[in-house]
């Protein structure tokens, strides 16, 4: 339940990353409708990627590395595993073609994943720390 919870989450704020850089490069806001098929349509992409690649991907790479060096490399994992969930999307609205990860859209789909990467991948790097030794 708390997996699922913090996958909402990260998703969500990945989503007000990408309305507001949306915003704040176009100018656009977004009409409900369209709110509704984007928000859809990325939650599928963000469920699916990180239930099958980013989760297990990050989780190894906690259990594998040190406490202080670990926490860098999930959280840097965290952001550049967000191609997956991008190219998942882009590949549903614009086909699956690599070149297709240069359209335009595709930068705002990065600022929504990249960020709820990095709160996913925070939120596992902060979990697994464990407690300084009492002494």
């Amino acid at each position: 339940m708390r997996t699922a919870l913090v996958l909402l989450i990260s998703w969500a704020i990945g989503l007000a990353a990408y309305a507001g850089a949306l915003a704040a490069v176009r100018g656009e806001v977004v009409s409900l409708d369209n709110w509704m098929v984007i928000g859809s349509v990325t939650l599928v992409a963000w469920l699916v990627a990180s239930m099958l690649l980013i989760l297990p991907i990050l989780r190894l790479l906690v259990s594998r590395t040190s406490q202080r060096v670990g926490k860098g490399i999930v959280i840097l994992a965290g952001a550049a595993l967000a191609i997956v969930p991008l190219w998942l999307n882009i590949g549903f609205w614009y086909g699956w073609h690599p070149r297709h990860l240069l359209i335009g859209e595709a930068g705002f789909l990065g600022v929504h994943y990249v960020a709820s990467g990095l709160v996913l991948s925070l939120s596992i790097a902060r979990s697994s720390v464990s407690p300084p030794p009492e002494g």
